[in-house]
Order: C-alpha cells, then sequence, then structure tokens
C-alpha cells in the first residue's frame, strides 16, 4: 500500500530522530483561521470515540471514513502521545535548564503539545492530557459534531461550521507548520533547543503519508478533492517559505540585548567541528561569503528549485531576493523588513504558479533532474538543505513510481543525513551525483 511505501518510512525515522495539476477552491485561496485562534468550544477528543463515530474497533471498509480513526490516533499517533513527553525525566530536566517549574504546566511547552485553547473554549470533555487531540487540527467541534454526520451533510457545509479545511495543501501547511516549525505566537527558541529540544523539521507531504488516518480513495477525491503528493509538496514548500518569513519579521530582533533570535539561523552554520570546512566557500543558493552566519533557507532553497520548473520567470528573481534577504541580515531589523516583504511578493506570485503546474512525469522527472544537478555540485552543503533535498528526491521517485527500482539510492541519501554530527557535505554530493547518473541525469 502506498503509505507503507519505504522510503517513506525511512522519512519517517529520519524526522523522528532529529525531531496531476493543483485545482485551487476559494477555500484553499483562502488563508483560513487556525483552530487554535477560532472562536468555537473544543469538545474534547474523546468526543469523536462513539463506535457510531470514530471509535469503533476496525475499519469500516463500506463507509466513505475508516470509522476507527480515535483508536488509530490513541495507539498509534505520536500527537495523542504529545503531552505525557512533557512528563519524562528529558522534559523535566529541559524545564529545570529554562527555569520553569515543570514541562507539563508551562504554556510554552503545551502550546504545541497539547490543544491548548483558553479555559473558556474548553468543553465538558476537554482534556489537555489528550495531547494534540481531533480539534486541534480539526477545529473546534462545536457547531459541527452533530451535523457533520447527518446523512446529506456535506464537506463544504461542515467547514461553514468551523470544520477546519485540511484537505486544501495550503491550508494543512499552514496549519501543521504552526507547531512542526513555528510561527509568531509559538516557536522553539534557541534556548529551548538549547535546553535539549530536538531541531524542528518539517516536509509536509512526508509528514502527511507516515501519520495518515484516512485512504485516498474515489470517495475522498469525490467529497474533498486530491491534487497530488507532489502538488501538495510544493504547495507546503512555499507555504513553510511564507512562514519562515513572518516568523523572522516578528521574532529575528525581538529579544532585548545584541544577539538575534539565533534559532533563526543555520545551526550547522555553527554547530561543525573546527576542522570540518564546509563554509569555506560561497555556497550558490546562500550569496554570503565565508564566515557569515546565514538564516536557516531549506524552505526558500527548495523554493527556487521548484521555481526552476513552475514559475521560470521568477526564479532569477526568486534566488536574488533569497540572497537580498541573507545580505539584510548583515545590516538590521529595517533591511531584512523590506528584503523579507519583497520576497514575500515574490513568492506568493509563484504559488500561484505552482498551482497551474502540469506535474506530469516528465515535468517531475525534470524537476529531480534538478535536484541530482544542484546536489551534486554541492549546493546542498548545509545540513538542513540536504535534508529536504532528500525528502524532494525521495518524494518526487515515489511519484515516478520508481521506488524499488533505486531503493539502494534512497538508502544511501538517507544514511548519510542519519546522524547530524557525522554529515559530510562532499559525500552527500556523491550519492547526489550517483543517484544522477542512475536515473539517467
Amino acid at each position: 500500500m502506498w503509505k507503507q511505501s519505504k522510503q517513506y518510512a525511512a522519512a519517517f525515522r529520519l524526522l523522528a530522530v532529529i525531531g496531476g495539476c493543483l485545482l485551487v477552491s476559494p477555500l484553499q485561496a483562502q488563508t483560513p483561521e487556525l483552530p487554535r485562534y477560532g472562536a468555537d468550544r473544543h469538545l474534547g477528543a474523546s468526543s469523536c470515540a462513539s463506535a457510531q463515530c470514530h471509535g469503533a474497533v476496525r475499519n469500516y471498509e463500506d463507509s466513505h471514513i475508516w470509522r476507527n480513526e480515535y483508536r488509530v490516533w490513541s495507539r498509534e499517533d505520536p500527537h495523542s502521545k504529545a503531552y505525557s513527553v512533557l512528563k519524562t525525566k528529558a522534559s523535566r530536566k529541559m524545564a529545570a535548564y529554562l527555569g520553569l517549574k515543570n514541562a507539563h504546566e508551562a504554556k510554552v511547552c503545551l502550546d504545541c503539545h497539547t490543544d491548548y485553547v483558553p479555559k473558556e473554549r474548553r468543553g465538558r470533555k476537554f482534556r489537555i492530557s489528550d495531547g494534540v487531540g481531533c480539534e486541534a487540527c480539526h477545529g473546534g467541534a462545536e457547531r459541527w459534531i452533530k451535523s457533520h454526520t447527518e446523512k446529506n451533510a456535506t464537506h463544504a457545509a461542515n467547514i461553514e461550521k468551523g470544520l477546519f479545511p485540511s484537505e486544501a495543501p495550503p491550508s494543512r501547511a499552514l496549519l501543521c507548520q504552526s507547531c512542526h516549525y513555528g510561527d509568531k505566537n509559538r516557536f522553539a527558541t534557541h534556548a529551548i533547543m538549547a535546553a535539549g529540544h530536538p531541531r524542528l523539521s518539517f516536509e509536509l507531504d512526508t509528514f502527511t503519508l507516515t501519520q495518515v488516518h484516512y485512504d485516498i480513495d474515489k470517495d475522498y477525491r469525490e467529497r474533498k478533492s486530491f491534487p497530488g503528493n507532489v502538488p501538495t509538496w510544493a504547495a507546503g514548500i512555499a507555504r513553510n517559505a511564507l512562514q519562515n518569513l513572518e516568523v523572522i519579521d516578528n521574532l529575528l530582533f525581538a529579544k532585548p540585548g545584541i544577539f538575534p533570535e539565533i534559532a533563526l539561523f543555520d545551526c550547522h552554520a555553527c554547530h561543525h567541528a573546527m576542522d570540518d570546512r564546509r563554509m569555506s566557500r560561497r555556497v550558490t543558493t546562500a550569496g554570503l561569503p565565508p564566515g557569515a552566519i546565514r538564516l536557516n533557507d531549506s524552505a526558500l532553497v527548495m523554493l527556487y528549485v521548484i521555481s526552476l520548473h513552475v514559475s521560470p520567470a521568477q526564479s532569477d528573481a526568486c534566488l536574488s531576493d533569497i540572497h537580498a534577504l541573507h545580505r539584510a541580515t548583515q545590516s538590521g531589523r529595517k533591511a531584512v523588513l523590506a528584503a523579507s516583504a519583497k520576497l514575500a511578493t515574490r513568492i506568493s506570485a509563484i504559488q500561484k504558479d505552482i498551482s497551474r503546474f502540469d506535474y506530469s512525469p516528465a515535468n517531475i522527472a525534470a524537476l529531480r533532474k534538478t535536484l541530482f544537478k544542484l546536489g551534486g555540485k554541492g549546493e546542498f552543503r548545509d545540513y538542513s538543505g540536504a535534508e529536504q533535498a532528500t525528502m524532494a528526491v525521495d518524494l518526487l521517485t515515489f511519484a515516478l513510481k520508481q521506488e524499488d527500482k533505486y531503493q539502494r539510492q534512497l538508502d544511501r541519501l538517507y544514511k548519510v543525513l542519519e546522524k547530524e554530527s557525522d554529515y559530510s557535505p562532499p559525500e552527500f554530493a556523491r550519492a547526489m551525483r550517483d543517484f544522477g547518473v542512475a536515473a539517467g541525469g
């Protein structure tokens, strides 16, 4: 089954260690309000647990949903364990380092490890200990919990009543990245990571496939539509890039003192052995001289790669705008805000081209070929960039139905990334070059 693909399992293991044409409907074109900030009450995960709803003991094949989603979530989905993680020995140590009484009561931790809505928006069955429950992603169920099971209920009607449109890649990316990357209201700062929190990394399609609790079948496509894995990936990268800029605008210079928020920079620009000369030459996609500490631009770089194919008229300007943002960090907040605004406008234009692009096998193969070319030249020298490039190659290979044919090459890429402290940029470049040769370019 597609959701059990070997390489996607490898992608999930990696992420666990480190922490068709896209049709744009009106729902996708809007930026919906995240469930956390909406007005609807959250009734609690157990409100979805009845056998007639999502708590059945098995998957009902004659139903348009599994009907056992609650059981899958509670037993298999890491989101259900997000709160309990805050009570582990490691979390207690982190809390102590940060000067917190404990992690399981600290807002800074509960913000992402639970469905942390205000108390006045919590229903009778709501429990913080549920972790990241159903409504954290699907929206407060106050208005739709009864009507969404009615015989003639439509998906559009449910969304009108507060169901979050998570089937739309831009909306889902906004939702997932608000925790898995962060937003202006909640973010894993350098202090939090220094206390022991894993580095955050995210790619929409990979995360979706490794934590799915539904089948994308004919019924799903009729009710909600599905653009395809590659368009989902591209839309997610664009949304991640915009969210990256939003956080930079709001948090880069928000701290008192002389240092900016260091977590927004590339971790591995500093965290590598002194005899490792991986930063000794200018890299095309950074635009900075040796010695300069650059922003974590992995999503921006991947967006540039995508733009070479979906929006070639914008690609050169996109790269120029990325360079300008990097240079602006050497000047100050005013320069950063100006460069960020210009790049955000560019990304918005590329988003439209992403939605119109023909994701044919030939175009998907061409995208992968570009990744091989840039990767073989050493353009993904930093770990986070190589990580995104690997997940992209994995996805594109999967989309081309070549995962079995190139399993050895995929395994080699993941092997290079297996341990951050041992990451070798030259070895990654060789693996990309060799994969490109094996795949005919």
